[in-house]
């Protein structure tokens, strides 16, 4: 998944820093259709052997995708406006700062994981239980690339601002972009790596329980 991610940033750089507002917004709803697209084919090409259905895996990874991205956008929506309200009824700033730093991007990434998950699972076999397990290490999977990055996001951005990265930049809306991007990059990556594991896994005992079948039919 590194690939279509780095894809995708390059897209969402190249769309602030050089295209018309009109057009940027459009380029920039396209750009996630696209990536899961990718992912989804790319990932059909590697599982095509061991799918009870290969290319519907395909189709779920690109709904599941889109989806799971629009119904992170409503999480973080819903976030902000709670955020919004308390501080409008007098509550502190400071109160919600670290909260807002980390519980998007973790509640973010487990919405649209959990969503990816459920879409997978109908290309997994049910007779040996593997729908499960793959919805639980999506879900544990988006969580912690959520978590993890939000956090390395904040030390780069921390990083960038001391060596006065931003001074060279011709557009203000990258300091809010970058370190949205670097999250969204290293979610992506450490969800594909725990997710490919689970798979390995899973194909593993599958393999395990085939043979176990074959050796009690002779026996």
């Amino acid at each position: 998944m590194a690939a279509p991610a780095l894809l995708l940033v390059a897209g969402q750089l190249a769309i602030a820093t050089q295209l018309p507002e009109m057009l940027m917004y459009q380029v920039a709803m396209a750009l996630p259709f696209v990536a899961w697209l990718l992912i989804g084919f790319l990932q059909f090409r590697l599982l095509r052997w061991h799918l009870r259905r290969p290319r519907l895996w395909i189709v779920a990874t690109l709904a599941g995708g889109v989806v799971g991205n629009a119904a992170s956008g409503f999480v973080f929506l819903g976030l902000r406006t709670a955020m919004d309200n308390s501080i409008v009824d007098g509550e502190a700033v400071s109160a919600w700062a670290d909260i807002f730093a980390y519980a998007p991007p973790v509640l973010m990434a487990a919405a649209s994981a959990a969503i990816l998950g459920l879409a997978q699972i109908a290309c997994f076999e049910d007779t040996r239980g593997e729908r499960f397990p793959w919805f639980c290490a999506s879900l544990v999977a988006g969580i912690l690339g959520g978590g993890f990055g939000a956090l390395v996001s904040h030390y780069a951005l921390q990083g960038m601002i001391t060596a006065r990265f931003f001074d060279f930049l011709s557009t203000p809306i990258l300091l809010g972009l970058v370190p949205v991007l670097i999250a969204a990059v290293v979610n992506m990556i450490l969800y594909g790596v725990l997710t490919g594991l689970c798979m390995r896994w899973l194909l593993i005992r599958r393999a395990g329980l085939q043979r176990a079948t074959l050796v009690a039919q002779f026996e």
